[in-house]
Parts: structure tokens; C-alpha cells; sequence
């Protein structure tokens, strides 16, 4: 289970995504992961924030699972 793989990163501008500081973790399944992207893309439209999502269905799906481990249960998006 490759964590780095397996995600869509996207920078703001010409941010650094800093190594600690402020992280907000949204959960989602396979049935609402559209609706929940949809609502992240529209608030980082007014506010540029550089997020990280799952890449792909599958991995969300395995991430609730618990294929990452006990922490990552849940994520599907990152925004910092």
C-alpha cells in the first residue's frame, strides 16, 4: 500500500505544503466521494488551499478498510 501513489495532490499557487502546521481531514465513501469533491473544489475556488484527495474509488474503498491503517480510516481528502 503505496500512500504516496495513491493520491491526487494539488498545490496552491506557489505554496509549500509545510511538514506540520494545520491539516483538515474529510471523510467520504464510494456513494457521496463526487458530492464531497464537489464541495471541497467550491470552497477552494474562493480560497485557494492546496489539498491532497484519494486517487481513485478503489483506494478510497481500501482506505475505509482500514488497508492504510487505523489512522487513515475515513480520509479521503486533505486540505492544509
Amino acid at each position: 500500500f503505496d500512500s504516496d501513489e495513491q493520491w491526487v495532490r494539488v498545490i496552491a499557487g506557489n505554496r509549500v505544503v509545510p511538514v506540520q502546521g494545520w491539516k483538515l481531514h474529510v471523510s467520504a465513501n464510494a456513494s457521496n466521494a463526487e458530492d464531497v469533491l464537489d464541495r471541497i473544489l467550491g470552497v477552494v475556488r474562493k480560497r485557494p488551499a492546496s489539498f491532497k484527495v484519494a486517487r481513485t474509488a478503489a483506494h478510497l474503498q481500501a482506505l475505509n478498510e482500514g488497508e492504510g491503517g487505523a489512522s487513515q480510516v475515513g480520509k479521503f481528502a486533505t486540505l492544509y
